[in-house]
């Protein structure tokens, strides 16, 4: 896939010639490695994630490691795509929502309850609310959505709460 992909990636160090062609080249990456969990493909995704503040690359970066890490609720992903979506970009915090969604697809609205000094559902909500940007907070709303995957019976008490937000 790495080979297929290449002429399309972005490079280290250069200036994004085609920013919306390299974030895609990140995000189908991702799709091409879904539900893997394949850290070298990972650890790529996340080096291209901490080398660009090109919101196109960043959204591309996010939606990739949400695929490529799809269910593993890893907590280190989590943290660096939170961060991207505390930035305040709407295409990259869109981006962000949604790959953390991926990330923890099927975790359930319990999750990160044993995260210290966290209540990951609740910061997400609050940031939802109190965002600017609709993208975001949709990107939020896929995010806490996924988690619920295949865990409706959880879900109940995360759906009243979010019908009472914006």
């Amino acid at each position: 896939a790495m080979r297929v992909l290449e002429p399309y990636l972005p490079r280290e160090g250069a200036v994004a010639a085609s920013p919306y062609l390299e974030g895609g080249a990140l995000c189908a990456l991702g799709l091409i490695h879904a539900n893997k969990a394949d850290q070298e493909v990972l650890t790529y995704l996340e080096n291209a994630l901490d080398n660009t503040q090109h919101a196109v690359l960043q959204h591309g970066a996010c939606l990739g490691i949400g695929l490529a890490g799809m269910g593993t609720a890893n907590v280190q992903l989590w943290e660096k795509l939170k961060a991207v979506m505390f930035q305040e970009d709407a295409n990259a915090g869109e981006g962000a929502g949604m790959g953390m969604g991926l990330l923890l697809a099927g975790a359930g609205p319990a999750w990160g309850a044993d995260l210290e000094d966290q209540d990951p559902v609740q910061d997400m909500l609050t940031y939802a609310a109190e965002t600017e940007h609709e993208k975001i907070s949709r990107g939020i709303a896929m995010c806490l959505a996924l988690m619920c995957y295949a865990r409706e019976e959880e879900a109940q008490a995360l759906i009243d709460a979010m019908a009472g937000h914006k």
